[in-house]
């Protein structure tokens, strides 16, 4: 006879404020001050030159502080 199978699933909420994401940054936080920034989303991690990946990183910084993950300021 066979034996019976019992599927279970288990699921835990990922919440992010459990972590600090996703609440209004406080003075504690550390603010990025970003300068000269231009929107780049681009690179060729064999090629990018050191002013694009600046950019790249930049603009990852910039929709964090958006999403208010993370405190500071972007300016071109």
């Amino acid at each position: 006879m066979a034996s019976d199978v019992i599927q279970s699933l288990e699921t835990k909420e990922l919440r992010t404020d459990k972590f600090g994401l996703g609440v209004t940054p406080t003075a504690k936080q550390v603010d990025f001050t970003i300068t000269n920034w231009t929107n780049d989303i681009d690179m060729d991690c064999d090629a990018s030159a050191d002013a694009v990946l600046a950019d790249v990183l930049a603009t990852l910084i910039k929709e964090l502080q958006a999403k208010g993950i993370i405190g500071g300021t972007t300016s071109a």
